[in-house]
């Protein structure tokens, strides 16, 4: 028996010194909290987060100011409470959650709409780039009121037919930004617009460009004006771009533009509405034509979390005086802990097994809690029967027992003091149980008595109630049931969670995990079946918050908040199938870009009875997510199919870029490769791709209008991502996906049913379809397939595989009869899906290649050539490989099959030392990257390098000074003869989850000198001498010492350094301003002595070692001429330096032109010093193409040239 009592640190014992002097302040207390909350408060979120009740004992209302709230006696003013007033004798409950938010009341104001003054012009090839601008002078532009335009009857300002475009400005006063908590524009138009709020766009719609964009710039397409055909406004949300208001004035400027100048209408009627904290005075409200999110009100959220172990929570005042503290101890599910009403504000308290926020606490508290003995045995698998005792110490405790998953009572019986015997698999629950005592948590024990499995086996218990009961059994159709998945009424289609013991074995019968945990149902209509699939939550209100184990053998993952035991859906035994259909499709394609599902069969045990072979899967959801691409589950876009605007919803984060991926396709002409470029930044085209010739190579005819899941990382870079999952009705379903079925034409079609291949869920393939790119690499990567994944022979030893993970399970697993009905199916069945998946396997190949051969003209797709036989050789695999499309050769002799007519990318790949000579055979070149066609035979040679050097780590930055901090750089130097192609090549520090990839197509020449860079912005501030950046580290060098490493596209080690911060390693390289600087590039960089503190201070980076850099000589001297220096890196994307250096102080200039010597804008201008100077170019909203950059000043110009490469 463990008695607690709280332990008061020195600063909470010193409260009754620091009261502060306010009587009614020093009443207020803590008077409950939660630190493991999982049903009995919930905020407005939904969600069961920790809670803390404060409580007025007095007769007075208290208002409550300049109060803080904290976990830590540290940092006592973490959280500040908001101004708030508790009544006498009140509660006030607050959410200890770590959301960090106050409750918020949002009164919308319309500043701009039908009516508003505006200052418009009809632009013309003279109109400033400027006009978007705050300081733009528009007080030659005319004055209306909105809406403007012709043509539509609607118009307040009617501008003359035929107008191309409108540009307009319009003024708002702000006198507090910080009141305005979110922000929203409408829209009526006709045909296009491009919206900017003080100079930053901020909206657009039907219009493709570089912003601003050009008077004469068309529509893409013709559209129709809303609000006369009764349809709601356009809008969006512009919370995002609260940072963009200022005190004081604010211009919307918005420019509207027709499809061409015989259009028949133009229209613009903006409304642009703020959201503010409290409604300001006076108030307009809202305008009746725009629909605005409701008012939000809620909780205050704490910036952390209660800790269940246990801790001490303070309420002080801004002064650092105590107004109150309470330690509690490690409390359990739903347990809270507070004063008694009859308690005095002293810290003492009790723990409540039944509380009671915003409540007196008048149900019973407990000061002590019931530990569990030591057993006799525990857990696991015995080969015979068993004795199971509990080892009492000197006062012996309670022990009841249960055998049927269900918690001890003190009605059960009592484990008696000799034991019981166990003699068939059981689990065995059992709880300390005292009268005035707290009881213990309950312990649960899987005996397993003779049991025989080649399998991992899950044990899962629970309270049989939860299982069978008509009102809460989440397994039975029940009287407390929905409808949806075949069945009008049944509980198993509620989203009911209930509580589970959960036990991993692994397959040598070695308790891996033991907890408690969350399960539901899951699936759709493979709920029917009579074994269930189940999802598992583990959430620290069960037990561990996650476990740590590595689930799949082919995946490098340790982690996971939940999985799922699946019933193999469509494929389960009951209908005759094999229980491993979309488990092999995983395993086929498990190497290739495809993200798909880790496949584990185990045999599961309910309360202690067999209950068969579940596929223990992976849940998909942001963790999910999370664990298999590294990317914090709080930046992601995670959405299903099936709602939303596009038809996909957002289970986690937003929907809003993948609508904007669907409205760009659907206004594009991707027969454009620079369209289809642009939709590229906003997909992963290899994952889809592989994710598409998968899915179509299965015949899964359960997609693509179900079945479907994408994410993305949210960020500016971001791309969609496809997941593949429930792939069941594939492969020879005895009801679908069969060998012959053309998949490819039901992928595009575009007059679907509502299930399965509906207009929307084809619409993305049959746009992209129309771009020549994508169907090349689209034909190109199923030939990949053909001659790898899905080769018959590959097929066929996969099923062999993991069939024989099963095999000895199933007999027993089909025999399986429950309370829930019979798993059915025999052996023989089995045996014959077998034969029908191989079958599959042999026979597909033959029918993609007729479905992609089928001429254009005869209703096919493709129309390309059939499938040829295809021969690449290396005249020597130690020397260098070839990249065939996306397949790796390493063979010396490879041959497999493509389609004919379309051109397939060859590139040769020499190995570290070697070099390649060229290609010989059907093509002869000198060049590594080249296309064939299919049916050719070439040979690539490789030899040994003439080079003494190669890609040498030559300079290293790790720890700078911080009055002059670069941050962290690494200098690369190729000493080759020839061009290094970095392409995919690979640098990591000592951690090998660090990594920088170059992009395709990063070269770097001969003797040629540059640099990887942590931060490019604090790089360029330190050397003003012009240096080639080739990228930009996500992550930094240790100063204690670290390692540098180079690895090529192969993998290939090509070169590493060491280094220390402490002797026989230069010690002026750390912190004191200089780098470490390799004294002779031939030596061996390995060894402390070929490296020492830089000559110069700052290091040399892009230069020759022990060259004073530009930086260096600004502390001594000045430039003696003006210079424009080449912009770098050229070719760049998006962004490049444009250097330029000035002899005296002056103003200066730099403007950018077009490749046809339009002046596009003025970059900088401004007074400078006389001295280096460089300027960034962030060219991301501009098209790809030559541009030109002119320094100008009073005394000279000079102009270059650069290209933009996207």
């Amino acid at each position: 028996m463990a008695i607690f009592r709280p332990v008061m640190t020195l600063a909470v014992l010193s409260l009754v010194f620091f009261l502060t002097a306010d009587a009614g302040l020093a009443q207020l207390r803590i008077n409950e909290l939660s630190a493991s909350n999982s049903s009995v408060l919930q905020d407005e979120d939904g969600d069961f987060s920790d809670w803390i009740e404060l409580h007025n004992p007095t007769t007075d209302t208290l208002f409550l100011s300049n109060l803080f709230l904290s976990d830590d006696d540290q940092n006592l003013q973490k959280f500040a409470l908001p101004s708030i007033y508790i009544p006498p004798s009140g509660y006030h409950v607050l959410f200890a959650s770590d959301k960090n938010r106050l409750p918020s009341f949002k009164a919308w104001e319309t500043t701009i709409q039908d009516g508003s003054l505006v200052r418009y012009t009809l632009p013309n090839a003279l109109t400033s780039s400027r006009w978007v601008e705050t300081d733009f002078n528009d007080d030659s532009w005319t004055q209306g009121v909105f809406g403007l335009g012709y043509g539509d009857d609607d118009d307040a300002t009617d501008v003359p037919t035929g107008t191309l475009s409108i540009f307009t400005r319009s003024s708002f006063t702000i006198s507090d930004p910080s009141a305005i908590i979110d922000m929203m524009l409408h829209i009526d138009y006709d045909d296009a617009f491009v919206a900017y709020l003080n100079g930053v766009e901020i909206a657009r719609e039907n219009i493709t460009g570089d912003a601003p964009l050009a008077y004469n710039a068309p529509a893409d397409n013709y559209t129709e004006p809303r609000l006369p055909y009764g349809n709601p406004l356009w809008s969006a949300s512009l919370t995002e771009h609260l940072s963009l208001l200022k005190a004081g004035e604010n211009i919307l400027a918005i420019q509207v533009h027709n499809f061409n100048s015989t259009s028949s209408d133009l229209s613009l009627r903006p409304f642009l509405s703020l959201g503010y904290n409290q409604a300001p005075t006076p108030s307009v409200g809202p305008a009746d034509l725009v629909e605005l999110p409701s008012e939000d009100l809620g909780y205050i959220h704490t910036n952390f979390k209660l800790s269940s172990s246990g801790e001490t929570i303070y309420l002080t005042t801004a002064e650092g005086e105590f107004v109150d503290s309470l330690a509690f101890p490690p409390l359990l599910v739903d347990e809270s802990f507070g004063r008694t009403s009859d308690q005095s504000n002293e810290a003492d308290g009790v723990i409540f097994n039944i509380p009671t926020p915003n409540y007196p606490n008048v149900t019973q508290g407990y000061t002590k809690r019931l530990t569990f003995p030591e057993l006799s045995h525990y857990g696991g698998f015995y080969s015979e029967a068993i004795e199971l005792k509990a080892f009492f110490g000197v006062n012996p405790t309670a022990i009841y027992y249960t055998l049927d998953g269900s918690t001890p009572t003190q009605s059960d019986q009592r484990l008696p003091s000799n034991g019981i015997t166990i003699n068939e698999t059981t689990v065995v629950r059992l709880r300390a149980i005292e009268p005035n005592a707290l009881p213990s948590p309950v312990h649960t024990e899987t005996f397993f008595i003779d049991e025989q499995h080649n399998l991992p086996i899950v044990s899962v218990s629970t309270d049989p109630k939860y299982l069978w009961s008509d009102t809460e059994g989440i397994y039975v159709v029940g009287t407390n049931g929905t409808g949806g998945n075949g069945h009008d009424n049944a509980n198993w289609n509620q989203d009911w969670e209930i509580p589970i013991g959960f036990e991993l074995y692994d397959q040598n019968k070695v308790k891996q995990i033991e907890t408690g945990a969350g399960a539901k149902i899951m699936g759709g209509w493979s709920r029917l079946n009579p074994m269930k699939s189940l999802s598992i939550f583990f959430r620290s209100e069960y037990g561990l918050g996650e476990i740590e184990y590595k689930l799949f053998e082919n995946k490098n993952i340790t982690r996971f908040e939940s999985i799922v035991l699946r019933n193999a859906g469509n494929d389960f035994t009951s209908q005759g199938n094999a229980m491993m259909r979309d488990g092999l499709m995983q395993t086929l394609v498990h190497n290739t870009e495809i993200d798909g599902l880790g496949f584990q069969p185990a045999v599961v045990y309910l309360n202690g009875e067999y209950w068969g072979i579940h596929n223990i899967r992976e849940k998909i959801n942001e963790h999910y997510v999370e664990s298999n691409s590294g990317i914090d589950s709080d930046n992601i876009d995670l959405l299903y199919n099936g709602s939303g605007l596009n038809y996909f919803a957002a289970s986690h984060g937003t929907a809003e870029q993948y609508d904007a991926l669907i409205e760009y396709v659907q206004r594009s002409n991707l027969l454009f490769p620079s369209l289809f470029n642009k939709v590229e930044e906003m997909m992963d085209m290899d994952n889809y791709i592989d994710y598409v010739v998968a899915q179509i190579y299965y015949a899964n005819t359960d997609w693509p209008g179900n079945n479907t899941k994408l994410w993305r990382e949210r960020s500016q870079t971001g791309k969609w991502r496809w997941i593949l999952y429930d792939t069941d009705f594939g492969f020879n379903l005895s009801y679908g996906g069969q060998s012959w079925h053309n998949t490819l034409d039901f992928a595009l079609e575009p007059n679907g049913p509502g299930w399965p291949n509906p207009p929307w869920s084809t619409l993305l393939l049959r746009e992209l379809f129309d771009s020549a790119e994508f169907r090349t690499r689209f034909v190109n990567r199923t030939a990949d397939f053909i001659n790898t994944s899905f080769k018959p022979d590959y097929v066929h030893g996969v099923i062999d595989s993991l069939a024989g993970l099963m095999y000895t399970e199933m007999p027993r697993h089909m025999a399986n009869v429950t309370r829930s009905g019979a798993w059915g199916g025999s052996m023989n069945e089995w045996y014959n899906q077998l034969t029908s998946l191989k079958n599959f396997g042999t026979d597909r190949p033959a029918y993609i290649e007729q479905y992609y051969t089928q001429e254009r003209s005869q209703g096919g797709h493709l129309g390309v050539g059939p499938l040829t036989s295809t021969s690449v050789q290396i005249n020597d695999p130690q020397k260098g490989q070839i990249q065939l499309n996306r397949l790796s050769i390493e063979q010396a002799e490879w041959t497999g099959e493509y389609f004919g007519g379309v051109d397939i990318p060859v590139r040769a790949i020499p190995r570290s030392g070697f070099e390649f000579s060229g290609w010989t055979g059907d093509i002869v070149s000198s060049e590594s990257a080249i296309t064939i066609q299919a049916g050719m035979n070439i040979t690539a040679h490789f030899s040994p390098s003439t080079d003494t050097l190669g890609l040498v780590i030559s300079e290293i930055m790790y720890n700078a000074n911080n009055s002059q901090d670069s941050e962290d750089w690494i200098e690369l130097y190729n000493g080759k003869s020839n061009t290094l192609d970095l392409s995919d090549w690979v640098v990591k520090d000592d951690d090998n989850s660090h990594e920088f990839r170059f992009a395709p197509g990063t070269t770097l020449e001969s003797n040629e000198y540059a640099v990887l860079v942590r931060d490019s912005s604090l790089f360029h501030t330190i050397y003003t001498h012009p240096v080639r950046i080739l990228g930009q580290l996500d992550y930094g060098l240790s100063g204690g010492g670290d390692q540098v490493r180079v690895y090529d596209a192969l993998g290939t080690l090509i070169d590493s350094v060491q280094y220390d911060d402490a002797a026989p390693w230069p010690l002026a390289a750390d912190g004191e301003g200089y780098s470490l600087e390799l004294i002779d590039l031939s030596s061996d960089n390995s060894l402390p002595q070929s490296w020492r503190a830089s000559n110069n201070l700052l290091g040399s980076p892009g230069l020759l070692n022990g060259l004073a850099t530009s930086s260096e000589a600004n502390f001594h001297d000045k430039p003696i001429q003006f210079k424009l220096n080449q912009n770098y890196p050229n070719p760049f994307n998006p962004s490049t330096w444009i250097s330029f250096s000035l002899p005296e102080a002056t103003t200066a200039r730099i403007e950018i032109y077009s490749s046809l010597g339009q002046k596009i804008m003025d970059l900088t201008e401004g007074h400078y010093s006389a001295g280096y100077h460089h300027i960034q170019w962030d060219a991301d909203h501009f098209a790809s193409g030559v541009y030109f950059y002119r320094l100008v000043t009073s005394e000279f110009s000079d102009t270059k040239k650069m290209l933009l490469v996207k």
